[in-house]
């Protein structure tokens, strides 16, 4: 056997290891996110709170060529993706929508989708966009 068939073995040995019962693979932050969104129990009234509450904050930004291209919101949190030519100016439209967000929203987070693309988390309260180890 030479030395890299053997270090291949070991290398799919440390992967096996790696995605075991318990030692679950990394799933991206988006991912739980998305999920959480999904799975959140009903409540329209206040759904609609926070996502009157994001749209008005949205008609009062400057973003020029930028887009919103998704917004989703569940109780307690929001999801708003924004589009644009370049990664300079989809991250400056998340900046500019962080600097103006209403106190309903108590945390934020943003995550890089592509090139041209930013995800930006809204919550409620820090639990509710947290996805770090327990």
């Amino acid at each position: 056997m030479n030395a890299n068939t053997r270090a291949d073995e070991q290398h799919a040995q440390v992967n096996a290891l790696a995605t075991t019962p318990e030692n679950p693979p990394e799933v991206p932050p988006t991912q739980l996110l998305d999920e959480r969104l999904l799975a959140a129990p009903k409540d329209p009234s206040r759904t609609i709170e926070l996502d009157r509450a994001l749209r008005d904050t949205i008609a009062s930004l400057s973003l020029g060529d930028t887009q919103v291209a998704s917004l989703e919101c569940a109780p307690s949190l929001c999801k708003l993706v924004f589009a644009a030519k370049t990664a300079t100016a989809s991250s400056g439209a998340v900046r500019s929508a962080m600097s103006q967000l209403p106190k309903v929203f108590a945390s934020s987070v943003a995550y890089r989708v592509d090139d041209t693309h930013m995800a930006m988390y809204l919550g409620r309260s820090s639990p509710d966009i947290e996805v770090g180890a327990d």
